[in-house]
């Protein structure tokens, strides 16, 4: 416990470092002899870069605790919230709204939590037949699968708004405003508070689904919640910074690996990583080929592309990866 404690604390340091350098934009002197001299460089500060570097952060919380909760219910490393089929689900709702000429915060954000939740109704509704967190697994990937062919079909007939769509679904923290870190801020707040009132019973599963069943815990239920977590998670996520992959895959992962497997611990891990993942990859896409911006997702998904890719030539090798 001490030694994660000194974890905790070293990577909260390292994340108050790089929101700093982000809001800084790298360059901590200068920045603060013009925050000191300059009242519009104050405001661009504090209305743009700091309610998007919050936002960042808010968004790799709620997609870390989606990929923490996803790989403990499959009990797989290799698993992510697009398993459940909420992150098409979520994007194919927001782009149906795009569709429609509506661009608003509240319009992609209902079109995303619409989405994800007709998936989440649905993918309930079926695996309800068992307890099986397998049958998951399987209406998940048809229901992603059917997702995204609707969302090719809708970008089909797009027209002139095909560029805006595919710009967006690229992912990207541009669009980060007080108003809609405000409400990620709280998504996440709430969502973490629930998945860490059913920490037990999640720690319970790590036995499997029998065991825990025949331990007291109410199976059902709790996989219901959890999964209806990791969906909100996501379509919040999607319906304000579009599709942003691999953060659910790559930071549960590492998070298990430095803190251990205990529901809790390794929930508060991968939230710190999954901030201080999105604010770097979005301090990075600002800066690396300014004064032109690479969409978060694009940087993510080069990052955790290898190493999803080296995930599964180690379960190839036969070799055992930490659960």
């Amino acid at each position: 416990m001490k030694n994660n404690r000194s974890k905790f604390i070293l990577l909260f340091i390292l994340l108050i470092i790089g929101a700093v350098l982000s809001l800084c934009n790298g360059n901590i002197i200068e920045a603060w002899q013009s925050w000191l001299t300059n009242a519009d460089y104050r405001a661009i500060c504090m209305d743009i870069r700091l309610p998007r570097i919050l936002g960042a952060a808010a968004s790799g919380i709620l997609l870390a605790a989606a990929g923490c909760t996803v790989q403990l219910l499959f009990r797989n490393p290799l698993s992510s919230p697009h398993v459940l089929g909420s992150v098409n689900a979520a994007a194919l709702g927001a782009v149906g709204v795009m569709a429609l000429g509506i661009h608003s915060l509240f319009g992609l954000l209902l079109g995303s939590c619409a989405g994800a939740l007709a998936t989440l109704i649905i993918l309930l509704a079926i695996s309800g037949r068992g307890r099986r967190v397998a049958v998951l697994l399987l209406c998940g990937i048809a229901l992603n699968a059917f997702a995204s062919a609707m969302m090719s079909g809708l970008l089909f007939v797009a027209g002139e708004r095909l560029e805006g769509m595919i710009f967006w679904l690229l992912g990207g923290c541009w669009k980060l405003d007080w108003q809609r870190t405000i409400l990620l801020l709280a998504a996440s707040a709430v969502i973490g508070m629930i998945l860490l009132l059913i920490r037990r019973e999640m720690n319970m599963l790590y036995l499997g689904e029998n065991a825990a069943f025949h331990a007291g815990v109410n199976t059902r239920k709790t996989v219901s919640v959890a999964v209806c977590c990791a969906g909100i998670a996501t379509a919040a996520v999607v319906g304000n910074c579009g599709v942003i992959g691999f953060v659910g895959l790559l930071v549960p992962h590492i998070s298990r690996r430095i803190f251990g497997g205990e529901f809790g611990v390794h929930l508060a891990g991968s939230a710190l990583l999954g901030a201080l993942l999105m604010i770097l990859s979005d301090w990075a896409a600002r800066t690396l080929f300014a004064p032109l911006e690479v969409p978060v997702g694009v940087l993510t998904s080069m990052l955790g592309a290898p190493f999803f890719l080296l995930l599964i030539l180690k379960k190839a090798k036969g070799m055992e990866l930490e659960i």
